[in-house]
C-alpha cells in the first residue's frame, strides 16, 4: 500500500494557506485577549471606583 504524502514544499499554494490560517488564529487570539484584558481593566477601575 503506498501511501502519497503531499508536504507544503510541493505546493505553494498550500502553505501560503496554512501560513495565513495560522496567522489569522494568532491575530484573532491575541486580539480576543487584548479585548478580555481591557474590558477586565475597565471593569477593575468601575468596581475600585465606586
Amino acid at each position: 500500500m503506498n501511501t502519497v504524502m503531499v508536504t507544503p514544499a510541493d505546493h505553494p499554494a498550500i502553505s501560503r494557506e496554512l501560513a495565513y490560517m495560522i496567522l489569522f488564529m494568532a491575530l484573532f487570539t491575541a486580539m480576543t485577549r487584548f479585548g478580555l484584558g481591557i474590558g477586565l481593566v475597565t471593569l477593575m477601575i468601575a468596581l475600585v471606583r465606586t
